[in-house]
């Protein structure tokens, strides 16, 4: 068992303080935690005369603290250490790949293009090439007009180096038992 100078209470105030640097990375963690967890409950009929049915519904509870540090880690993971190997994975996937200069396409009610001339091709095949995400697409009801994500390769290096940091820092917020020990013991 970890000996800790703190409480799992006093590492996660200290987690989110520090996380305040960046407030859309903290209003990320704050929501995740808030989200916290649904437990199925039935009601049990009772009375008389008439039967009554059961009831069964869903009731929030809160994380504990742990739980609130498990969750903050995850989302931390996959904000430095998931999301740029993902990157880096499309942007492997993207540099075999041709671009199209726009008239690749037919629109509504043109007959289909039976073969598309060469000069609609860019060949930028084995380059990097900048691509993006769009975070509100069109089809989206309400608009919170979010700003298009442009995504950039990462240094494969440094996603490696941040892994072992937040594996550092999985073992500074990890109370009871070891990572990985089921055993009890």
């Amino acid at each position: 068992m970890p000996g800790h100078e703190y409480s799992p209470s006093e590492a996660l105030k200290v987690l989110l303080a520090k996380l305040e640097a960046n407030a859309e990375l903290a209003a990320r963690v704050k929501a995740a935690i808030d989200a916290g967890t649904d437990k199925q409950e039935a009601e049990v009929a009772s009375g008389r005369g008439r039967r009554k049915r059961g009831r069964v519904y869903r009731k929030h509870i809160a994380y504990t603290d742990q739980q609130a540090l498990d969750v903050a880690l995850s989302v931390l993971r996959a904000h430095f250490f998931e999301l740029p190997q993902i990157v880096n994975t499309a942007a492997d996937d993207f540099k075999d790949s041709r671009i199209g200069t726009g008239e690749t396409g037919r629109g509504y009610g043109s007959p289909p293009r039976t073969a598309r001339p060469a000069r609609d091709l860019v060949d930028l095949m084995g380059e990097d090439k900048p691509f993006e995400i769009e975070i509100e697409t069109e089809a989206t009801l309400t608009k919170s007009n979010a700003p298009t994500q442009h995504l950039k390769r990462y240094e494969p290096g440094l996603i490696d180096q941040v892994g072992k940091l937040i594996e550092a820092l999985q073992d500074h917020l990890t109370f009871g038992a070891p990572r990985g020990d089921t055993s009890g013991s």
